[in-house]
């Protein structure tokens, strides 16, 4: 932004410019706004505080998680949990021949992108990780 703002350019272009970036300084503004407000409604929600103890997930995640399951008793196991965000391979099974195909496309796709995200945050960040497996 500093650095657009250094640019010399000839008055129509420079007022071109400095219209976009108010409107981007007021989107940030904004996102700071929101982003505190997701933030406190993640530290009074107990689903997520448990969320956020996972390396991995943040509160945006946590809140992402929790708004999008809701009421987790709807699900009868965690199987069908599993199944809803997509996370279980699809199994196709012939005779004595199994295969396990891709991840179900009809599922959830917010949830399970995220947690895909966080798993592999944690997979290089996780402080528990053992340091012989760090490549």
């Amino acid at each position: 932004m500093e650095w657009l703002r250094s640019l010399q350019l000839d008055p129509v272009d420079r007022c071109i410019l400095d219209t976009h970036l108010r409107h981007l300084e007021c989107l940030r503004r904004e996102t700071e706004i929101l982003d505190s407000k997701i933030a406190a409604k993640a530290s009074e929600s107990q689903e997520a505080k448990l969320l956020m103890s996972f390396t991995g997930i943040d509160y945006h995640s946590a809140m992402l998680t929790t708004s999008e399951i809701a009421d987790i008793s709807r699900f009868p196991s965690s199987k069908h949990l599993v199944s809803w965000i997509g996370l279980c391979p699809s199994l196709h099974q012939s005779g004595t021949s199994t295969y396990m195909g891709k991840m179900k496309k009809d599922s959830n796709r917010r949830v399970r992108c995220m947690l895909i995200q966080a798993a592999e945050t944690a997979a290089i960040h996780d402080p528990r990780r053992p340091a012989e497996s760090v490549k």
